[in-house]
């Protein structure tokens, strides 16, 4: 299923409360962390900066007692641990997993921390109200953006943790109580909230999603488009050049396209281009780098990147002999049309630098060769200056 496809079937079931394929999960969540990243790093500061600044308001911090260094020690070190995380989380987004583990690291040492102290207040240590546990657990629901079965798990824990601690050291009475019973409303409130936040961002960034990939998709064949075919062209022979990887280009052109139009009429010649489109989607060149696109017409442009120049015999010959065997029947006459199509195939060693219409050019100049000689065949020829 093409991207463009699983887009409009989502919208079409209003799917959007359950996890994307994952090409597009994974495109979605880049788009979150690039959306988040400011929000982010507000909320990891100002955690680190509220444990930083918390001695200067808790009694307990400022007792001279040997036993009280650990907690010292551990409150400096996670205020360090959120500070980290959030300088990481706006400057270091090419290092993906270094921040998700710093992140996650952080999102479970801040909600741990509050209930910990609150059971300290309960233990008679130190005064931490019932409060601060609320606020912390809500801004990390709400403000990070962050996943909400993550975040419901989180908050439950929590909950549980602080419930217990509750129980464990206090005297039954309507005051505990009441606390948990505020504590359990609020925790179920930043779950639906984190929820309601999720759902509504997947509308939004599917709807984003389906417009950009309307204007990079030919919407009869399914390939890109033309457009999309000459920025990302572009692109390839510049990182291929950069990593000495070998790229090869197809122009392929449907034989006697105009007699199929003229004799089946327009509709049947949509639906050769509609099958054609499917069997390359399917068939060819199905890697992240490789293009499929619909380069005008009844031509169409297929780039493999780092494809093996030995293989490449192999592979057209393969999509020439799927072109010949497709089943299309004219509806008015019932009888199978053959369909069949000549391409010219050519390739750029490693490390050179070209530009992208000189080869195009040379593709272009095979693919007429081979239709001068007959149609129904592939010519390679590499690409020389």
């Amino acid at each position: 299923m093409s991207e463009l496809s699983e887009l409009e079937a989502i919208r079409r079931q209003r799917g959007y409360g359950r996890v994307f394929s994952l090409p597009l999960e994974s495109s979605y969540r880049a788009t979150k962390r690039r959306d988040y990243r400011l929000s982010r790093s507000l909320l990891f500061a100002i955690l680190g900066l509220m444990l930083a600044l918390m001695p200067g308001f808790c009694p307990v911090f400022r007792v001279n007692d040997p036993v009280l260094w650990p907690l010292r020690l551990g409150g400096f070190a996670l205020a360090a641990l959120l500070f980290v995380t959030a300088w990481a989380t706006y400057y270091r987004r090419d290092r993906i997993m270094l921040v998700q583990v710093l992140q996650s690291a952080s999102i479970v040492a801040a909600g741990l921390a509050p209930v910990l102290l609150r059971g300290l207040a309960l233990a008679g240590q130190m005064s931490f109200p019932m409060e601060l546990v609320s606020s912390v657990l809500l801004s990390i629901a709400l403000f990070g953006g962050f996943g909400w079965k993550r975040i419901a798990t989180g908050l439950s824990t929590c909950f549980l943790l602080t419930a217990w601690l509750q129980y464990a050291m206090t005297e039954p009475g309507s005051e505990t109580g009441m606390q948990l019973y505020a504590l359990a409303v609020l925790t179920l409130i930043a779950v639906g909230g984190v929820y309601m936040n999720e759902y509504i961002s997947r509308i939004a960034w599917v709807a984003s999603a389906h417009a950009a990939a309307m204007a990079r998709t030919d919407p009869l064949t399914g390939l890109s488009t033309r457009a999309e075919f000459n920025q990302a062209f572009l692109s390839r022979l510049a990182q291929a050049r950069r990593d000495k990887r070998l790229v090869a280009l197809m122009l392929l052109d449907i034989d006697h396209f105009k007699q199929v139009n003229d004799g089946h009429g327009h509709l049947f010649g949509d639906e050769v281009l509609r099958a054609v489109g499917g069997l390359i989607l399917a068939e060819v060149a199905r890697r992240p780098l490789d293009l499929r696109v619909r380069y005008g017409g009844e031509e169409i442009a297929v780039l493999w990147y780092d494809i093996e120049l030995a293989s490449l015999p192999m592979v057209c010959e393969r999509l020439l002999r799927s072109i010949r065997s497709l089943d299309l029947i004219d509806p008015v006459s019932g009888e199978r049309v053959p369909i069949s199509a000549s391409a010219g195939v050519t390739w750029v060693e490693p490390g050179s630098a070209v530009e992208p219409i000189a080869v195009l050019q040379r593709a272009d100049e095979l693919l007429y060769k081979a239709k001068r000689e007959g149609r129904d065949r592939y010519i390679l020829g590499p690409f020389t200056e």
